[in-house]
């Protein structure tokens, strides 16, 4: 069955890269505002 085994792997990296994606955005956000905390 090599055409699931290749939507798992399509699946697995998807996952990781939306994860790796969510979390930069969260940080990004914290950082935004403690940018702005700071220019007040």
């Amino acid at each position: 069955m090599g055409y699931r085994k290749d939507i798992e792997v399509f699946l697995g990296e998807n996952v990781i890269y939306l994860t790796k994606f969510s979390v930069l955005n969260k940080y990004k956000n914290i950082l935004r505002a403690d940018y702005s905390a700071l220019n007040k």
